[in-house]
């Protein structure tokens, strides 16, 4: 990352627009590549309080983040997504690479750290010694970086596109369960069908149809035997999918068209 744009994103410097930041984001992709690589860590070259203090930085960065996140567009508690989710490594990602950034500018530049904060309060240093300038100082920074980021469009194409994956497994994880219910159309009330019903729409006279007809409803995915009863019972595709949980009807009327040539019925 360039020097100018760390410095401007923590305050201090020339002032770039938000295009310049996505630019040099796009250059130095930290979701992608670290600065120091686990031997560094390892073997010695990072020190074990330096690692310690590398640590810190990522516990106040995260804190910093989750903070923001769901003012920025994020869905849900960040609680609420595994450390797998995309908007977790991309948090997590980041803190490292904040991290390694500051450890690196002490180790080259000792006096850097003193000339951003320096920079940052130069207007009214009085500011510096308020109780919680250094919490607004680095929520204001925090914002500009995800805002930097594009994070508001990075959360909403995320959370559109969940699986059951992205979600922690702490207990009471609501969003996971109401997630899991919506995947499953678990709040419909419909229930599947039975061979009785089938029975009932077929005349005795049939018997060998029906028999043919019990085996390949046996044999039938939950949803298509939920989508055979509604339409059994009168209702309309479109019905029928607004129960289901179907943006629109076309889908309903393809899983229809489906089930009723395997069952060889017009009905």
């Amino acid at each position: 990352m360039d020097k100018e744009i760390l410095l401007e994103l923590l305050g201090v410097g020339k002032e770039h627009t938000a295009e310049e930041y996505r630019q040099n984001f796009l250059k130095d992709d930290f979701s992608a590549r670290r600065r120091h690589s686990d031997k560094d860590y390892e073997n010695g070259t990072i020190s074990l309080e330096d690692q310690e203090q590398m640590g810190r930085v990522r516990e106040i960065h995260g804190a910093a983040w989750n903070g923001l996140a769901r003012e920025k567009g994020q869905k849900y508690d960040p609680a609420a997504y595994g450390k797998d989710s995309p908007l977790s490594v991309l948090r997590d990602n980041n803190g490292i690479y904040v991290a390694e950034i500051l450890y690196d500018l002490a180790e080259q530049n000792p006096d850097a750290i003193e000339e951003i904060l320096t920079g940052a309060f130069e207007h009214r240093p009085e500011l510096f010694f308020e109780p919680g300038a250094a919490d607004e100082f680095l929520n204001q920074r925090m914002s500009d970086l995800m805002d930097a980021m594009a994070f508001s469009e990075v959360a909403e194409t995320v959370d559109s596109n969940l699986t059951h994956e992205d979600f922690s497994n702490r207990k009471q994880n609501y969003p996971k369960q109401d997630f899991n219910r919506k995947w499953n159309h678990t709040r419909t009330k419909t229930q599947v069908v039975s061979m009785s019903d089938v029975d009932d729409k077929y005349p005795a006279e049939d018997a060998f149809d029906i028999a043919e007809a019990k085996a390949v409803i046996g044999a039938l995915p939950e949803e298509d035997r939920k989508i055979l009863l509604l339409h059994i019972q009168g209702y309309t595709q479109e019905e029928i999918a607004k129960k289901l949980g179907y943006k629109t009807h076309s889908a309903v009327g393809k899983k229809l068209k489906k089930i009723k040539s395997q069952l060889k019925i017009t009905v």
